[in-house]
């Protein structure tokens, strides 16, 4: 047993990061797999046949569930969240292959925010008079390019230095969102989602202590408020 303590406790370090509820933890999801795979399951020569075997098969397992070389994994939230993290935008756990795949879902994912905001309709307002020319070339045309656009600012968005591991993602785009508009809504949209189910089951299991049966009369609104004291 003396001999897994080493997998055993990155495996629990793993497992920590991934259940944060105060960080950003989505991202982190396919670099933390791809650490363990290349370095922390990797088999060692002399090691005992039980740690070896011990390592192929969380290996084995996470390569199948993960499926870390697959460009097909560049349609998960997980892996759009690391491009969205400054930390790991450049995806330096991953093939080429999947990091094109990836960028070529972002841009179809800022496409897809244009087309929403296109068609959100806001209080009617009276018509202005179209303009000769606008009638005549149509509006398309004095409009920029954005698939363009959208290019220009994944390039930019790549093109700089990553932060450290140790830098809040939230905090650089609060500061940076106005540099990158259209990743910054994208952003938000995905590194507030956690990586795993433990938040919400903690604050089930807190509800469960909150809500005993000399409480059963408290009003929805009162175990609300309990609840935020007990989680903070």
């Amino acid at each position: 047993m003396e001999e897994l303590l080493p997998v055993l406790r990155a495996l629990k370090l793993a497992t920590t990061a991934l259940c944060s509820e105060k960080e950003v933890s989505v991202s982190v999801v396919y670099p933390i797999t791809a650490a363990l795979l290349s370095r922390h399951l990797k088999r060692d020569e002399g090691e005992s046949p039980k740690v070896s075997e011990f390592k192929r098969r969380v290996s084995e397992s996470l390569t199948s569930r993960m499926e870390p070389e697959n460009t097909g994994t560049a349609q998960k939230a997980a892996i759009v969240a690391s491009f969205l993290d400054p930390r790991h935008k450049h995806l330096k756990f991953t093939t080429n292959a999947v990091k094109e795949a990836v960028h070529e879902k972002v841009r179809d994912l800022l496409s897809g925010l244009r087309v929403v905001s296109g068609d959100e309709s806001g209080p009617a307002k009276r018509a202005k008079p179209v303009d000769a020319m606008v009638s005549f070339f149509g509006e398309d045309y004095f409009m920029g390019d954005t698939v363009t656009s959208d290019h220009s600012e994944i390039e930019r968005y790549t093109n700089e230095e990553g932060i450290s591991s140790s830098q809040d993602p939230a905090l650089w785009w609060s500061l940076n969102e106005h540099r990158f508009k259209n990743l910054s809504r994208l952003a938000k949209a995905y590194l507030c989602i956690p990586a795993t189910s433990v938040p919400a089951e903690r604050v089930f299991s807190a509800a469960g202590l909150v809500v005993s049966r000399l409480r059963s009369r408290l009003l929805p609104k009162h175990v609300d408020m309990l609840l935020f004291l007990n989680k903070n």
